[in-house]
């Protein structure tokens, strides 16, 4: 049983669970044994305490985020398995008080996506199974998922600046056709002012490159994919450059809208906009589901 006990009497609560299925309810629930949302319409300091079966989840309480109409919390129908996840995430420190967790973690949340049907096994059910929340310290750089960016480019002049990627890497993935800088990601890096396009060349470094280690032009057909992997990159010399949310993600072509990329763990990473990721510490899988060609930019660098 799942009790919310408060100071002073509160509306209806709600959960939302990994498929996104609602159940309302006052203060009182049998829950099912996954991860859910609750969402409790009032100010934490009103909650004095949240049970599962009777006990309490302490410190877990202040794990939750304040909006203006609900506080949020995740929990789970297990508490062994609430407890785990929250205190392998966050710093017991940071859960004696409930405070702005969003300062120190990225927080990112995970719920089951319905994959289309062309796709194999291997990729629908690793979109399927979402696996709830997570906390991301910031300072933790080599386990951040993605760093968000205000990056901006011009995608049609990018293309047409791509004449330093004189490598074709025919083992990509599938029938993908793949450009690089260089065949491995090893070292020397490259400065960017040898590279020859000088488009290509003011764009690295309005963003703040001083070198580079590879770059890559990914192309792909319509209901294209890429099965779940890590790109490890273990016995390359330039991994330095490659460990933690390093490799900088730019869609040239194809809707931003139909790209769908999953990290394990961290659930979907929106690449509407350039976006830093972590290929190298996460599992991860994407598709395109829409009818045109699609591609995107890769860039590893210092």
């Amino acid at each position: 049983m799942l009790e919310i006990h408060t100071k002073k009497p509160i509306g209806q609560c709600k959960i939302v669970d990994l498929s996104k299925n609602t159940v309302t309810f006052q203060s009182k629930l049998l829950p099912k044994n996954t991860w859910f949302k609750a969402y409790i319409p009032t100010h934490r300091q009103n909650i004095s305490d949240i049970t599962i079966e009777g006990e309490s989840i302490i410190q877990v309480l202040n794990s939750g985020v304040q909006t203006e109409s609900h506080y949020e919390i995740w929990l789970h129908g297990d508490i062994s398995k609430l407890f785990d996840r929250v205190f392998k995430c966050i710093d017991q420190n940071d859960l004696i008080r409930w405070t702005k967790l969003n300062r120190k973690y990225l927080f990112t949340e995970s719920y089951n996506k319905t994959a289309p049907d062309w796709l194999p096994v291997s990729v629908q059910n690793f979109f399927q199974n979402g696996q709830g929340p997570y906390w991301w310290n910031y300072n933790d750089d080599e386990n951040l998922p993605f760093a968000k960016t205000n990056i901006t480019m011009n995608k049609t002049r990018l293309l047409e600046s791509l004449n330093d990627l004189q490598f074709e890497d025919r083992k990509f993935s599938g029938n993908a056709i793949c450009k690089s800088l260089q065949q491995h990601p090893n070292l020397p890096l490259t400065p960017v002012t040898q590279l020859t396009n000088s488009y290509l060349k003011s764009f690295l470094l309005s963003i703040g490159y001083k070198s580079i280690l590879q770059i890559q032009h990914v192309e792909m057909p319509a209901k294209s994919y890429i099965a779940p992997h890590r790109d490890d990159f273990s016995n390359n010399s330039g991994l330095m450059y490659i460990k933690g949310a390093k490799q900088l993600y730019c869609v040239l072509q194809g809707d931003e809208t139909k790209f769908n990329l999953r990290f394990s763990q961290a659930g979907d990473v929106d690449v509407t906009s350039p976006i830093f990721i972590n290929n190298n510490a996460f599992v991860h899988s994407l598709y395109y589901d829409s009818d045109d060609v699609r591609s995107t930019l890769l860039i590893y660098g210092n």
